[in-house]
């Protein structure tokens, strides 16, 4: 018996684009998730489960080999009643070969949080599905507000997993400084900085990293704050910038990456370069990536058409914020 997870995500109103609704974690009888069972999982979808989906049959397969690596089906709808039919069209199908969808398993996730909670509901074969907050999805957190506070605490904490890994060494008296601060940027700093090159971070929230990369700095050299260290002699000793100025260089990069696209079918460059329709609601408009890119502009004083007239060396060397020497 195999079983299927389903997970889902409905655009809301305003600020959020309409639709992506998936299926994800196949799995044989609990075990874990091998490239065999995903290999055998994908043939036999193919094979007879696939031509049973009619016109579904291409967008489905695309979906499977897409997420093959995490055993995770995607599939996109706009409307509530879309995805229980998709959910209806799998269940059938799957029950039909000896498989079925779990319903402990079955979670749905939506960004409609203003709308009635009773209509934004999904029902599988009558039976309620549970509804969660956040969504894991290649390695971030997506919450069903749009805030990057969860994104962020998530980051931190595999941060701190990473450095607790390699703690043996980085803690280790007899290793030299300088191993120490490029083991660092090596193992955690990766982990701090994943993915958030596209996340329209507040600077309470690079502030937060900041501190939680200064607390395993700390550790590493051996100081706590009672010792009245300050922070900057501290960074230049293990020869180690703040995070939040490399999110802002990664963030840079990839503007500049986006502006290069010109004349290209991108999707990133058609997003940023999106208008979502409709008027704001009252109050403080939410922060934006490109609200982000503005600021980090101004604050290196670089004008927005260098990406497009530059090299990629250039612009690199134009947002480079480096580890100080």
């Amino acid at each position: 018996m195999m079983e299927a997870m389903l997970l889902g995500w409905q655009g809301g109103r305003n600020s959020h684009p309409q639709g992506l609704y998936s299926s994800r974690n196949i799995d044989g009888e609990g075990a874990g998730k091998t490239n065999k069972l995903a290999e055998a999982a994908l043939e036999r979808l193919r094979s007879h489960v696939l031509p049973m989906s009619g016109q579904d049959v291409n967008v489905l397969e695309t979906s499977i080999d897409t997420h093959l690596l995490g055993l995770d089906l995607y599939t996109v709808t706009e409307r509530r009643g879309q995805l229980e039919r998709k959910l209806e069209e799998w269940r059938v199908a799957l029950e039909s070969r000896g498989m079925r969808i779990s319903r402990s398993k079955t979670e749905y996730f939506t960004t409609d949080t203003r709308g009635d909670q009773q209509a934004t509901i999904i029902r599988l074969n009558g039976e309620k599905l549970k509804r969660v907050k956040t969504f894991k999805y290649l390695g971030s957190m997506v919450d069903e507000t749009g805030e990057m506070e969860k994104e962020v605490n998530f980051r931190i904490q595999c941060g701190w997993n990473n450095w607790r890994q390699v703690s043996g060494v980085i803690c280790d008296r007899r290793v030299p400084v300088r191993v120490k601060g490029k083991v660092h940027k090596a193992v955690v700093r990766p982990a701090l900085m994943y993915g958030l090159e596209a996340a329209p971070l507040k600077k309470i929230e690079e502030r937060k990293m900041d501190v939680a990369e200064m607390k395993m700095l700390r550790w590493m050299v051996g100081v706590n704050r009672t010792d009245r260290i300050r922070n900057k002699y501290i960074r230049g000793t293990v020869k180690v910038v703040e995070v939040s100025k490399k999110i802002q260089e990664s963030r840079l990069r990839w503007y500049g990456h986006l502006r290069r696209k010109v004349g290209e079918d991108h999707v990133g460059r058609e997003i940023m370069e999106m208008e979502v329709e409709g008027v704001r609601r009252r109050g403080r408009p939410k922060r934006r990536w490109i609200d982000c890119i503005n600021g980090d502009l101004g604050e290196k004083n670089i004008n927005p058409e260098m990406a497009n007239n530059t090299s990629r060396n250039t612009w690199r060397r134009l947002i480079h914020n480096g580890d100080p020497e």
